[in-house]
């Protein structure tokens, strides 16, 4: 018996989801941010462009409920502590780029600074009650998303080679915002282009004062670290990053396209085989190479409004070359002091993990209908901008 014959069937209607998560909450209290409106452009575009199959609905159905139960306990562990949660993000770092351009190793490599702090999986997708040092590697949000890397690990073991994680793992900031419904994988992960354009559309600047608030109760019993963050989202939000986060350091990591986006699509395709009844790799192909090439001109636009200093550029093959030349680089670029003890570090981390240590990614343009040529001539102006150097075909 396949799996879509063992999968519940949930109901993805509003109220029955928000009526599950007041059940599971003990609670209707939400607060005071409104995440109702991008919730209900989610559904509809979901009904109207997703083709979910019944895992695709259950799967849905699972993380939205989660997020808004997460939301209510958010907001019960506020009024209990009835003061705001102390500033953590003085001075944040921010890996941003496109996905599949280093981000993740470069993660990795920073994070090995004694004095830095991280999002993990299970923080991100079980964010309240902050997390305790005493309890860090044994809560109860470590065993929950530890089952949730095993199932989707046992439904879809190709994923362990395009992005493995695991319930401590350092993770992205989507795993936040989607508890604002705003971020740009619910696209990756179906066919709703339609939400897509719309978050492109809309101010972002609520959505990261929220944010900035679950950091700071995320990090209330780690002081004095400084937030080390990753999310291919934050280039193109970077106006309303930094209004939020004057500060911020944003590390934006470069690649050939032609490398890029294939990656991209491949992960997309794998993920939208798990979620819709049918799946079209031509047409996921054609999706990640123009929304990707719209969202890069945008975010290019909106650098050259913002503070040249707050950002640094990092090519893929100079991080690949020589990795921890490049981290001491952006740390005497922030001002940020290295020591010898996290250059060790580095070394260790990086003998411990080779290069596809999971398993290679194989993928090339011709499976989702694109060139090399198309793609680099569609980005020609990102990567003559950046001098961003071609990789071998």
């Amino acid at each position: 018996m396949g799996i879509e014959h063992r999968v519940p069937r949930v109901s993805l209607r509003e109220e029955d989801l928000l009526a599950e998560a007041h059940k599971r909450a003990g609670s209707c209290e939400w607060g005071t941010y409104d995440f109702r409106d991008a919730l209900r452009v989610l559904l509809q575009c979901i009904r109207n462009e997703a083709r979910l199959s019944h895992t695709g609905q259950f799967l849905n159905w699972r993380n939205i409920t989660r997020v808004l139960t997460n939301r209510l306990l958010i907001e019960q562990e506020k009024q209990k502590r009835g003061v705001p949660y102390p500033e953590s993000c003085e001075q944040p770092v921010f890996i941003a780029g496109l996905p599949r351009t280093g981000t993740t190793l470069l993660h990795n490599l920073l994070i090995q600074d004694p004095d830095s702090h991280y999002l993990r999986l299970c923080d991100g997708m079980y964010p309240s009650p902050p997390p305790h040092p005493e309890k860090r590697e044994h809560d109860e949000r470590v065993e929950k998303a530890g089952q949730y890397t095993t199932t989707m690990y046992s439904l879809r073991p190709e994923l362990k080679k395009v992005h493995y994680i695991e319930a401590t793992s350092p993770e992205e900031c989507l795993w936040l915002f989607e508890h604002q419904f705003l971020d740009p994988v619910f696209a990756v992960r179906m066919h709703i282009p339609s939400y897509n354009e719309w978050l492109f559309q809309r101010n972002h600047d609520a959505s990261y004062a929220d944010y900035h608030e679950m950091l700071n109760s995320l990090a209330l019993h780690f002081p004095s670290r400084r937030w080390v963050l990753k999310a291919p989202r934050h280039i193109f939000f970077i106006n309303s990053l930094l209004k939020e986060f004057p500060k911020a350091c944003i590390i934006w990591t470069h690649r050939d396209p032609a490398k890029v986006i294939p990656s991209m699509a491949s992960m997309s395709y794998l993920y939208r085989q798990w979620f819709s009844k049918k799946t079209d790799p031509i047409g996921t192909g054609q999706y990640q190479l123009l929304s990707f090439s719209k969202g890069i001109q945008w975010a290019m636009s909106l650098r050259k409004q913002a503070d040249a200093s707050r950002f640094y550029d990092l090519q893929y093959q100079d991080l690949m070359n020589d990795p921890g030349r490049e981290v001491e680089k952006i740390y005497e670029y922030f001002n940020i002091p290295f020591s010898d003890n996290m250059k060790k570090s580095i070394l260790v981390w990086i003998q411990n993990n080779p290069q596809n240590k999971h398993g290679r990614h194989s993928y090339s343009p011709e499976e989702f209908g694109l060139t090399s040529a198309q793609i680099r001539q569609e980005y020609a102006s990102y990567s003559e901008r950046f001098h961003i150097p071609q990789e071998s075909d």
